[in-house]
């Protein structure tokens, strides 16, 4: 059985009434206040899809300086909340169709300041070395199917079936450029509000 993860919503900072800035995670217009240990397990998860033995070693490698963390129990409590999702399969394409499948496609904000915002983040909360986290400013040369979905993601509401389906290709070729648009942070994933 192979098991995806990924991470989903939108780290931002806030103030409170006194002036003191928290971060918290936004999805679907709801807050999410996270624990030290619950940020640093979401941060493990966004803008990648990785296994459970992944997730859970780069977690582990947090606990060597904050102390020990329940791993299990923290995964859960965000599995829960919706704030990772799990796709499960016998094989790995259908792991990948199962998490993002019906996953909403929403083209990313990249412009300047948002790509200044994500580098300070990567940097800052999510302890990515710098010259790791400058890949934010990088520009890609995208394939022709690669504009195309990223045209059709600005069309809020398209589920990356949908999408695949619109660019009139095959399952495979489509949840790959779907997943590689995500790794270039050019797309987000969310989940259809009812």
């Amino acid at each position: 059985m192979v098991t995806l993860y990924t991470s989903i919503g939108e780290y931002i900072m806030l103030r409170n009434d006194n002036g003191l800035k928290y971060p918290v995670i936004v999805m679907d217009g709801k807050e999410y206040h996270l624990s030290v240990s619950e940020m640093i397990l979401w941060t493990k998860g966004i803008w990648s899809i990785c296994s459970h033995n992944f997730l859970r070693d780069s977690f582990r490698q947090e606990e060597k300086v904050l102390g020990e963390m329940n791993f299990d129990f923290i995964l859960n409590r965000l599995l829960q909340r919706g704030l990772i999702l799990r796709g499960e399969a016998d094989s790995d394409v259908e792991a990948l169709h199962n998490l993002i499948g019906n996953l909403i496609i929403n083209a990313s904000d990249v412009s300047w300041l948002s790509q200044v915002k994500t580098f300070f983040i990567m940097v800052f909360m999510m302890n990515i070395p710098v010259k790791h986290a400058k890949t934010v400013f990088k520009k890609y040369d995208l394939l022709d199917p690669e504009r195309l979905a990223l045209n059709l993601a600005k069309d809020k509401g398209m589920t990356a079936s949908e999408l695949i389906h619109s660019l009139d290709m095959d399952d495979i070729p489509g949840l790959i450029l779907i997943s590689n648009l995500y790794f270039k942070r050019l797309v987000r994933f969310s989940e259809r509000t009812s």
